[in-house]
């Protein structure tokens, strides 16, 4: 209902409780008749019944017609629909309104989601399921507010008269809501090939329109959007992980170190007691009284900035770096990826003081990240996590094995691809690749030509391959050699040192090869 216009039937209550009882003894068929019409209006959590379902069948399964003026309109209005304004994803445009045709057009232009009366259950479903969305890390809206105020407005004006032309726009607006925001939970909102060339993602896709089609048959909209996210135990373990850094940004976030911070266990420093609050903010501190913020006075039984200790008035235990406080730093580290000494250093110090709401940013890309890919990686897979340098081998949920890896340098990043397992190599040799013989190893042998003997590699004539003659790296005049002349292919041979380690999982793809090495770290 308009918030400017009051229903002529409300009276001003002066006295609610007296008013009330008033009303309850003469007038129960008023009230009942405002009740079902408030259920009919709103999409509020109380309403339990509706009138019907979807455009195929009612909420109990019987058939709903659309009245023949209202689907001349949604046949015309396909025609003169502007995408713009029904899709706020204008990289998708185009795809979703074929999508959103060939829906009506399957359907035999029946409205989906609304009677002249009112919304149905299936759109008061939808609302509620597009308020999810920042759970998921995506930051549209979906049209959830304009759903919510023209379904407030265009079936309270009239008591359930709609204009039909109005009608049948919310009705198209509704449906481009979910398939925009079922594209995005199937697949994404960016094409990684926009950020990175050498990515090879593996898009879900699905037909929408009939994904839609089946949910309103079902009257399940929450569920058949829910069943197109990931699988993945990452997804939902960074969702928690989302849900919990969204708290922490609503508590203040978490407190910044001084710079140049050092700490190492045993020390006494003010700069502690931050890092204490900082531990405690992520649980990496665990089992210990919260520390009050500095200047405020504790009444909880914390200990707050600058307070003393009953016994020792010389030194606050908050300063102390203790082996509390250095196990949960070794615990942050560890979980970050970093070495775990409980050492408070440079690296260490970077980390912890990258705000909340960057971390909050991190979980959302890497959520979009795994919506490129399959729904999920199938019963047994390996799986690095190139940012955090490790490797591991699941079946199903189980994590069977783990390690360390060594990833590319940011000018030579580590692709990043899905692909199956097809064979492994034992003992591997590594042709090594132009870029890194001359960026990398052509320095190095400029210095001392023993360099090649010392990695265990041979040199030969680029183009042969190892099968060619072998040349003596002493022989070369290596000070006329550069990037943009360089006739050599450099070739690791088998061996403990080898780059690519000592097995070689096979791919069918430009990549070609996982490298692995056991007892030391594996080269990605």
């Amino acid at each position: 209902m308009p918030r400017d216009q009051e229903p002529a039937s409300e009276p001003h209550l002066s006295n609610p409780k007296k008013n009330f009882m008033i009303f309850s003894k003469h007038n129960r068929l008023l009230i009942l008749f405002l009740i079902i019409t408030s259920q009919m209006f709103s999409c509020g959590q109380e309403r339990r019944q509706g009138a019907g379902g979807s455009m195929a069948t009612g909420n109990k399964g019987q058939p709903m017609q659309t009245s023949e003026p209202v689907r001349q309109l949604i046949a015309e209005g396909l025609d003169t629909l502007d995408v713009k304004t029904y899709f706020i994803d204008k990289n998708i445009r185009e795809e979703l309104y074929q999508e959103l045709t060939n829906f009506y057009e399957a359907g035999n232009y029946q409205l989906a989601w609304h009677s002249s009366e009112g919304p149905l259950p299936v759109a008061c479903e939808l609302q509620q399921a597009l308020a999810g969305a920042p759970a998921e890390g995506l930051g549209f809206d979906y049209h959830l507010d304009t759903l919510q105020l023209l379904n407030e407005r265009l079936f309270a004006k009239k008591r359930g008269k709609a204009d039909l032309e109005q009608l049948v726009r919310l009705d198209f607006l509704t449906t481009a809501a979910y398939l925009t925001y079922a594209s995005h939970l199937l697949s994404g909102v960016a094409n990684p090939a926009w950020y990175d060339e050498s990515r090879i993602a593996s898009p879900r896709s699905a037909d929408l329109a009939q994904h839609l089609q089946s949910a309103l048959q079902t009257g399940q909209i929450g569920q058949s959007l829910q069943r197109l996210i990931p699988e993945h135990l990452q997804y939902h373990r960074l969702k928690e992980a989302l849900a919990r850094y969204r708290q922490i940004e609503e508590r203040g976030g978490w407190p910044a170190l001084p710079k140049n911070t050092t700490l190492n266990k045993g020390d006494t420093s003010d700069a502690v007691r931050l890092l204490r609050q900082r531990l405690q903010s992520t649980g990496d501190l665990e089992g210990q009284p919260q520390i009050a913020a500095a200047g405020n006075k504790s009444d909880n039984g914390t200990i707050a900035a600058g307070a003393q200790p009953a016994g020792d008035r010389s030194v606050n235990p908050a300063t102390i770096m203790d082996e509390p406080v250095a196990a949960g730093l070794a615990r942050y580290q560890q979980r970050n990826g970093l070495t775990a000494d409980s050492v408070l250093g440079p690296s260490t110090l970077k980390w912890l003081n990258v705000p909340v709401a960057k971390r909050i940013r991190q979980i959302q890309l890497n959520l979009e990240r795994l919506r490129w890919w399959p729904s999920s990686f199938g019963e047994k897979y390996v799986l690095v996590n190139v940012p955090e340098y490790r490797l591991r081998v699941y079946e199903g949920q189980e994590k069977k094995l783990e390690m360390r890896v060594i990833v590319g340098k940011e000018y030579r990043s580590t692709p990043i691809f899905r692909d199956t397992i097809r064979y492994i190599e034992f003992s591997p040799t590594w042709n090594v690749p132009r870029s890194i013989a001359v960026r990398d190893i052509l320095p190095a042998v400029k210095r001392n030509p023993a360099y090649l003997r010392r990695q265990n590699m041979k040199l030969y004539r680029a183009g042969s391959g190892y099968e060619g003659q072998e040349i003596d790296p002493y022989q070369v005049d290596w000070a006329k050699l550069s990037a943009a002349r360089f006739p050599y292919q450099i070739v690791q041979q088998p061996g403990p040192g080898n780059a690519l380690g000592q097995i070689k999982f096979m791919f069918p793809n430009k990549i070609g090869h996982l490298p692995a090495r056991y007892a030391r770290r594996p080269f990605i």
